[in-house]
């Protein structure tokens, strides 16, 4: 016989096996029933499935030809199952994957419930409707459908509303309300769900009620709630209801704010009182520089938007409004360099203005915002020159007048304390000095620094920091005739070689260090903070306290802005890994993105440019 010398594959047998079972051939030696309905399929194909090789083997004899008998599924379903033995796919539906699912498992076909489980995660869109349905299928199969997983992250406040988690067993119900991330529920949501689910079987839920529990805090929970509870046959005998009556009025927390560099979008804020992290919505687009301090208001954030080719702006952010985030803003005449708040009264500095043009209209503005104060514009700012101005009412602009002129020839900075001593200082001339408000005069201060030095005022000294662990502290004391006195301390609080930097953070200091585990061959970045005073205190006797790692990629910029402030702590809801602050922004980016292409008619352009260059744009999604 002649044969093809030519290397080939295997002649592929799937087509003819399924053409017998078509033409249901004498060769289909094994009968598969449901009621009425039977169908003759290869007994060799269908013992892949163990359930079936078993009962061949330990029912029937050599000569006696076997049969199936089921009493769950379809015929179609049934024969589905039958054909992917065969490799024959099934067409899977959400009305139907349910049925596959128990004959895969019935039937002992792992391949088959596992191609289930592909379809559903996959082809399927969740939404309310088939939530329940979905959540019901992954707990009696015990596999893990992400988009549900994502859809009831990002929902849950409605779907505790609803009725779709009745069937929620405890456990899970335990993990969903010890986990941080879900923080944005409410504790009345959630107390509110407990009383509903707990009704539809009491036997068995209410043991568990004491664990579940545990996951809500308690004292956010409202009066009216905790006395329906009280009065309700499943919570009356539980002991942590027990004087737990919710607190009249707001309750501020002192936290830490502050932005990552990885999403600065948003505030991130750690609670000192809670020890978590959580994020708060800016509500505000406009760029910013840096924060300062504002000591007048303990609630109140200041953001400054400097731009040399801009009038700088100041933002003052108050949190203590409890529905949103309110923001005023005040504009500085332009051209300042180095801006500092104290109470209400902003220290500005203005360098070098020979090389600024100024118009008529500016030099108007300036004599203007000086409230009348006679000068010559060009004879008193050749030299680094102090402004002082209050930031008072609900105005925009804001007055300010000419404190005094330094005698140097380079640029200066400025940092205000809270013994009102202000702190001018060059980095690149080495040049650090102190100014007394009230003796009016200047004390020259024996510290060089560097380009690497950051100052800031720390109770009535100042801290001059830097990235290679040395800090020098400035304190002040008063002496003979009221004359004030300064002493410098010097520390290094860290020895080894670990990656360290430390910002001053109100009356606090906040480190953030680096290190490099060998074993596991990964950095790991870690961040304490601490009230002792640096710079005075023993090293060995610093007593660091860890903040905990908010579970995301972080870096030192985390500190390098960080503020003290008051906050109400019914806005500290959202983790900084919050799935619905996630959701809500995927669906503004979904919007704006349909809204710019609404504005346009791609398609039918390029139907037009093909049409005009002889193209083809049939739809081909097979090829695609």
């Amino acid at each position: 016989m002649d044969f093809d010398e030519r290397r080939n594959s295997p002649v592929f047998t799937g087509a003819l096996l399924w053409q017998q079972v078509k033409e249901q051939s004498d060769y289909c030696d094994f009968t598969v029933k449901q009621g009425l309905w039977s169908k003759r399929y290869h007994e060799c194909v269908v013992c892949v499935s163990p359930f079936v090789q078993a009962m061949i083997r330990n029912t029937f004899n050599e000569n006696t030809k076997g049969f199936l008998e089921l009493k769950l599924g379809s015929p179609e379903s049934i024969d589905m199952v039958m054909m992917f033995l065969y490799g024959k796919s099934p067409k899977l539906t959400i009305e139907n994957v349910s049925v596959m699912m128990h004959l895969a498992e019935f039937l002992l076909i792992p391949k088959l419930k596992a191609f289930c489980a592909d379809f559903i995660n996959n082809e399927t869109k969740v939404d309310k409707e088939n939530v329940e349905k979905l959540l019901h299928l992954s707990s009696i199969f015990d596999f893990e459908i992400h988009a549900l997983t994502k859809y009831i992250r990002q929902h849950l406040p409605e779907l505790l509303g609803g009725n779709q988690l009745m069937t929620i067993t405890a456990d899970t119900l335990e993990n969903m309300f010890s986990d941080a991330t879900l923080s944005y529920v409410t504790a009345d949501v959630k107390f509110e769900f407990i009383m509903r689910w707990v009704k539809r079987s009491p036997e068995q839920r209410k043991p568990n009620l004491d664990a579940i529990i545990a996951g809500i805090f308690l004292p956010e929970v409202t009066v009216n709630l905790i006395k329906k509870a009280k009065g309700d046959k499943f919570f009356e005998d539980l002991q942590v209801l027990n004087g737990t009556d919710s607190e009249v009025g707001v309750r501020m927390q002192n936290v830490f704010i502050t932005n990552n560099h990885f999403d600065c979008e948003d505030f991130w804020v750690f609670d000192l009182g809670q020890q978590k992290w959580f994020r708060l919505k800016r509500n505000t687009r406009e760029p910013w520089n840096e924060y300062i301090t504002y000591n007048y208001d303990k609630s109140t954030l200041c953001l400054v938007e400097k731009n040399p080719y801009l009038v700088p702006i100041i933002r003052f952010l108050n949190f203590s409004v409890l529905d949103e985030l309110y923001c005023t803003s005040k504009r500085l005449p332009p051209c300042f360099d180095s801006i500092y708040i104290l109470n209400k009264v902003c220290y500005t500095v203005l360098n070098e203005p020979q090389k600024i043009s100024l118009s008529n209209e500016t030099l108007r503005s300036y004599r203007k915002s000086l409230s009348g104060v006679p000068f010559n514009f060009k004879r008193l700012y050749q030299r680094p020159t102090i402004f002082v101005g209050a930031i008072k009412g609900n105005r925009e602009d804001s007055n300010f007048a000419p404190l005094m002129s330094l005698n140097v020839n380079f640029d200066v900075k400025i940092c205000v304390n809270e013994a009102k001593l202000v702190a001018l200082f060059s980095k690149t001339n080495r040049f650090f000095c102190i100014y007394d408000q009230q003796s009016c005069k200047m004390h020259k201060i024996d510290v060089k620094l560097t380009h690497k030095d950051e100052v800031s005022p720390f109770k009535d000294g100042f801290v001059i920091h830097n990235r290679n662990n040395e800090i020098r502290f400035t304190q002040s004391r008063t002496g003979l005739y009221n004359e004030r006195l300064f002493s410098v301390y010097e520390t290094c609080p860290n020895d080894d070689d670990d990656f360290c930097i430390f910002a001053v953070v109100g009356n606090k200091w906040v480190r953030f260090r680096q290190t490099y585990e060998y074993s596991n061959h990964a950095e790991c970045n870690t961040l304490d903070y601490t009230t002792d005073e640096l710079g005075k205190v023993n090293v060995d006797d610093v007593k660091w306290k860890q903040i905990p790692h908010p579970n995301v990629k972080i870096d030192a910029s985390i500190i390098l802005n960080m503020q003290e402030i008051q906050i109400p702590s019914s806005k500290l809801k959202c983790n900084v890994i919050c799935p619905h602050c996630d959701r809500i922004k995927d669906e503004a980016r979904v919007a704006s993105r349909h809204s710019q292409i609404g504005t346009f008619r791609y398609l039918d352009d390029y139907e037009d440019y093909y049409d005009d260059y002889g193209y083809d744009y049939s739809d081909n999604d097979d090829d695609y």
